[in-house]
């Protein structure tokens, strides 16, 4: 999965609209998913559905079976998730997001991702591919996962 960031001296309307953060990602060719940091939330592109999980750990994410959160996103996902208010900082001044999300992009593909920014305002995402392999699965078939 690639993300594009939208700087915050871009043109787009106040909050952008998805239609024009849709244009934007053709235009660049590439992503998944935009973040927008004047909204602090992730916009997903070209049928990308994002949704929050309740867990909050990566671990706890690792014993979910891919069927559960292919089901969770196909009817709670959205193409926004707004980011939560940040739960603490830590030693350096950098906030720590409580918050994972799951994202299912157009072809298939099941990310989770987690949000992070640091004292100086950038935000960073750890992002991994959700049991790639479908080994989650009973059935192992990964035909219906759009």
């Amino acid at each position: 999965m690639r993300a594009i960031i939208i700087p915050g001296n871009s043109k787009l309307g106040t909050p952008p609209t998805i239609a024009e953060l849709d244009r934007l990602y053709t235009a660049q060719g590439s992503g998944h998913a935009m973040f927008d940091d004047k909204e602090l939330r992730l916009v997903g592109c070209a049928g990308t559905k994002l949704a929050p999980l309740k867990v909050r750990r990566w671990i706890e994410v690792d014993r979910i079976q891919r069927r559960e959160i292919l089901d969770l996103v196909k009817e709670q996902g959205s193409p926004v998730w707004i980011l939560p208010e940040p739960v603490e900082k830590n030693t350096f001044g950098a906030l720590r997001y409580d918050a994972l999300a799951a994202v299912l992009t157009s072809a298939g593909r099941l990310f989770i991702i987690q949000p992070q920014e640091f004292a100086h305002g950038s935000f960073a995402f750890r992002i991994r591919e959700h049991d790639p392999l479908g080994l989650g699965q009973v059935d192992g078939d990964r035909s219906d996962n759009k």
